[in-house]
């Protein structure tokens, strides 16, 4: 296969578009936090040393993420056995989905107008937080779990059922063989609660995100801020650590085909893997709409808060955009996607505020970006761009032994590049570019630190109306926030059935 002419050109200026946003995204704030904690001496004014209240909140956190972690577990078992079976196939798997992308304090707040607990209940606000924490997260271990055991570990436990008993087969084969997908699947769920502060501060506790966030607000000095977020930023770095070490051989497949019709069991996992659906989605989201009562408050917000709405909407949009570019930037260059990926994860790992305050240090003093919304978009796509970059990485494996002879057969590298990597995965572009906006739209912890005059972003809007006690502003903004994670859900579902 002969290469033509300027059959490179657009694969080239993907790259440089792609680049460009990396720079806008990652290397320019991380390079202006680095420049500006040199130049402050990297001496905050407390010390590094955190006081022993903050001590005792990051145990406290500590204890919490635990529990939330064990109960998410736990509950993922029969989605888990369903993923196994059926994979995408199974209708379970878009109620997964809308589980994980529908923002957690729209359920939590459901869930309290629901119980008439609302107004910070903190009398029940550890038992909800472990509860709407682990109601986000157990998809993310069903899908791991159900992975591992479809790969290996399934087969084992049928075959040493020929020669011993049920839980014998469970204790000595399958559990030894889902080790590292458990361990995986718990750290994963416990980096992404470390730095979580929404849910709680719904319930009205204080977790050390919530501290970091504070003293972040108050501090002068990017050192100041940082300081009290080491300890977080630490302890997120070492449990991804283990998450790369765990993973490590774990490679889930997204798509499975056709199967048998499920046994006995299996429908019995469907049923229950529904169960804990409808408990942890369809009871909140249903039980707002019927305190509701009507569509006034929604009425109210789109005249009241129109401008705030859309401009949350189109901050949201673009920042999927600007990762959209990166990740198919990333998919086209090897070494891109291998020196993005690190900062991506250590931008998404680390609390919010800060992410919003090493943006705030970089863009805050230019005359063109000060007090603009492109800063938000920047802050949010820093957050969130590792969705799109691991759908890249996907992107990029798929049809790699193709590639490779496309590549013997003489094919040219933008060719490959446009036939095997980015044209098949368009709908996988697509979902992950709507999941970040999604998650860029509920967003609080950022966009606490990175504001424009130009609006309020919704999610602001949101916890003020919950400060100030109005239950319908609360309840419309929640149930708007659901609708936002709609097109994620449908784009994403029919992403992976399509891959």
């Amino acid at each position: 296969m002969k290469a033509r002419p300027g059959s490179d050109a657009p694969m080239l200026a993907l790259l440089a578009g792609g680049l460009c946003a990396a720079g806008f995204v990652y290397a320019a704030p991380l390079a202006g936090a680095a420049v500006r904690f040199v130049s402050e001496g990297g001496d905050p004014e407390a010390g590094w040393m955190i006081s022993g209240r903050q001590a005792g909140l990051l145990l406290r956190t500590s204890l919490m993420v635990a529990g939330a972690t064990a109960v998410a577990l736990l509950v993922s078992l029969p989605g888990a056995a369903v993923w196994a079976a059926r994979g995408t196939r199974s209708a379970v798997f878009v109620g997964m989905l809308a589980c994980l992308f529908v923002c957690p304090m729209s359920t939590s707040f459901g869930w309290q107008h629901l119980l008439q607990l609302s107004g910070a209940p903190t009398t029940v606000g550890t038992p909800g937080t472990l509860l709407i924490w682990s109601a986000w997260t157990w998809p993310i271990c069903a899908i791991i779990l159900g992975s591992a055991w479809r790969q290996g570990a399934g087969d084992a436990y049928e075959a040493s059922r020929l020669s011993c008993g049920r839980i014998r087969a469970i204790v000595t084969i399958a559990a030894p063989a889902l080790r590292p997908a458990l361990i995986a699947s718990a750290l994963i769920v416990a980096v992404l609660l470390i730095n979580e502060f929404i849910v709680p501060h719904s319930w009205g506790l204080i977790v050390y995100a919530t501290e970091v966030l504070t003293m972040t607000e108050s501090a002068s000095r990017f050192v100041d801020a940082l300081a009290p977020a080491a300890p977080a930023c630490l302890a997120a770095g070492l449990l991804l650590a283990g998450v790369a070490r765990s993973i490590r051989g774990l490679e889930p497949d997204l798509v499975y085909g056709a199967l048998n019709p499920p046994r006995r069991s299996e429908r019995n996992a469907t049923r229950i893997a529904w169960a804990v659906i409808l408990l942890t989605l369809a009871v909140p989201v249903g039980g707002a709409c019927w305190k509701l009562g009507s569509v006034y408050w929604v009425g109210q917000v789109l005249k009241v808060h129109g401008l705030d709405l859309a401009g949350s909407l189109a901050t949201g949009l673009a920042t999927g955009v600007v990762a959209v570019l990166m990740g198919m930037a990333a998919c086209c260059s090897t070494k891109l996607r291998h020196a993005l990926m690190p900062i991506a994860l250590l931008f998404g790992v680390l609390p919010g505020t800060v992410v919003g305050k090493a943006v705030l240090v970089t863009y805050g003093s230019w005359a063109v970006t000060r007090d603009h919304w492109i800063q938000l978009v920047g802050g949010l796509a820093a957050r969130f761009g590792w969705v799109v970059l691991l759908a890249a990485i996907l992107a990029a494996k798929r049809n790699a032994q193709i590639e490779e002879q496309a590549a013997v057969d003489g094919a040219d590298r933008g060719r490959i590049v446009r036939s095997l990597r980015l044209a098949p995965n368009a709908g996988l572009f697509l979902a992950a570019g709507l999941v970040a906006s999604a998650l860029a739209v509920g967003d609080l912890a950022t966009t606490v630190q990175v504001q424009t005059s130009a609006f309020v972003p919704i999610s602001l809007v949101l916890v003020d109306k919950m400060h100030n006690l109005e239950d319908g502003y609360v309840l419309a903004i929640s149930l708007t926030l659901v609708v936002t994670a709609i097109p994620a859900v449908i784009t994403a579902a029919w992403a992976a059935r399509r891959g």
